[in-house]
């Protein structure tokens, strides 16, 4: 029963990869994402450099817009444009999200009322692309790091109030979410006016998400997840439950991911040992079942 189990879901690969119709990335975002401070965004904007990377059998378009932002009440939301209408019309597979930089300017973010219509404008923008008929698998990014405040952009408000906020989404609508703040953090050397990244710096963003579609087997190459289920031994507080909803746990507190017992031990020796091969370890234990 394993191999013919085995045998149809490397059926369904194979067609997948060699179907006439390629597999749709919709990458949307601001001017970071458009390929601001490239010189050559149709090549060097990391939505190019991470169609390159994922080859053949994948088309992956721009929706990138310069100064948008998420919350509908801002100077330029991006919800409002015909882009968005476009990025829906594409009908995408996968959907890449990357607002909330322009968000942080003095006059688009004033207090937590902001904060809230963020995370509600998030919400919607998601579910209606969940609603899509090609059901796309969406992944929400961090913003990047901000080395100077240009533009009226404040990288502390970004990663105080917004990627907590980012955090939240994905959990609650079980999204994965990709870290790309941390691979820029303190390379400003790849921010020539503190705001846009470079080539090697949409590279690396580039790389960073292309990492995140590798461990959900996006890539079409397989890949290293270990799920543990169990009862409260497997558990061990992952997420930091704190009498949470197991629907809600996930990414709550990155901290806590594994737990702190046994799936953690297993996790960071692995890791730690085997970088290289990427493996990703999930704790679905709950406690009582």
């Amino acid at each position: 029963m394993k191999r013919i189990a085995l045998t149809v879901c490397t059926i369904a690969a194979a067609l997948l990869l060699t179907s006439s119709k390629p597999v749709r990335v919709a990458c949307i975002g601001d001017s970071i994402t458009y390929g601001v401070g490239v010189s050559d965004r149709d090549s060097d904007s990391y939505p190019s450099v991470l169609g390159k990377m994922l080859g053949n059998g994948y088309e992956v378009r721009n929706f990138g817009f310069s100064a948008r932002v998420m919350c509908d009440s801002g100077d330029h939301p991006y919800m409002a444009e015909d882009m968005y209408s476009e990025v829906k019309a594409y009908l995408p597979d996968i959907v890449t999200i990357m607002l909330g930089t322009n968000d942080t300017k003095p006059w688009n973010f004033k207090d937590g009322a902001s904060l809230a219509e963020y995370e509600n404008c998030y919400l919607r923008m998601v579910d209606e692309l969940k609603a899509l008929p090609s059901h796309p698998r969406i992944y929400v990014c961090n913003p990047v790091p901000i080395f100077e405040n240009s533009y009226g952009i404040r990288d502390s408000i970004a990663t105080r109030h917004f990627v907590p906020v980012i955090r939240k989404v994905a959990a609650r609508k079980w999204l994965d979410l990709v870290d790309t703040y941390s691979p820029l953090d303190g390379r400003n050397d790849l921010f020539p006016d503190g705001v846009h990244p470079n080539e090697a710096g949409a590279k690396l963003i580039a790389q960073t998400i292309f990492d995140a579609f590798s461990r959900r087997a996006d890539t079409g190459k397989p890949a290293r997840r270990v799920l543990f289920i169990g009862d409260s031994i497997t558990d061990d507080d992952w997420g930091k439950a704190d009498g949470k909803p197991t629907a809600k746990r996930q990414n709550y507190d990155m901290n806590h991911i594994y737990g702190h017992g046994y799936v953690f031990e297993i996790a960071v020796q692995t890791q730690s040992k085997h970088p290289e091969k990427r493996y990703t370890f999930y704790n679905r234990g709950i406690s009582g079942n």
